[in-house]
């Protein structure tokens, strides 16, 4: 809700500083499935804290996770491409992803 009343509030103030506001089918797509990513990712959250994890490893793999699986589907497809730091930034996430669970 408040994601969705911040995005409101942000479009009404470009619309009232006379910004162009384009609407297409595939902008609306994809605004639908990063809300539904965001939506998933707050349940998963949950599912894994309940659980019994500590917060000091779920909260690092859940955002890491999130931020890779954004990744990848930035490169499948909206067709971006990664720079070698980005690509290192990356392997650096699934480092300490790796080290918060065998430490867990």
């Amino acid at each position: 809700m408040v994601a969705a009343a911040l995005g409101a509030g942000w479009l009404l103030l470009l619309y009232l500083k006379g910004q162009p506001i384009t609407l297409s089918a595939r902008g609306l797509g994809l605004a639908a499935l990063a809300g539904l990513g965001v939506g998933l990712a707050e349940i998963l959250t949950f599912v894994v804290f309940s659980r019994g994890v500590p917060s000091s490893v779920g909260t690092p793999v859940i955002v890491g996770g999130s931020v890779l699986l954004t990744a990848v589907l930035g490169l499948l497809v909206l067709r971006e491409t990664l720079s070698w730091s980005q690509l290192l930034g990356l392997l650096s996430i699934v480092g300490g992803i790796v080290l918060l669970a065998r430490g867990a």
